[in-house]
């Protein structure tokens, strides 16, 4: 956990920005029409997918 704080850490605003991006449309977008949160065990993603798709996006940012 450390380490992940350091690499955002030492990245700029503007790279950030489709990290975050995704992060808040793949985690916390998760509701239904009625507002519940989806449980996790019904999105079609992993978590591990989801997150190896984060982590890519944070390490191409410059």
């Amino acid at each position: 956990m450390e380490a992940f704080t350091k690499l955002l850490k030492s990245k700029s605003m503007k790279a950030l920005k489709p990290f975050v991006e995704y992060v808040l449309g793949a985690y916390y977008n998760g509701a239904d029409e009625y507002g519940n949160q989806i449980e996790e065990s019904s999105r079609e993603e992993s978590f591990e997918h989801r997150w190896n798709k984060a982590r890519a996006i944070l390490l191409k940012s410059k």
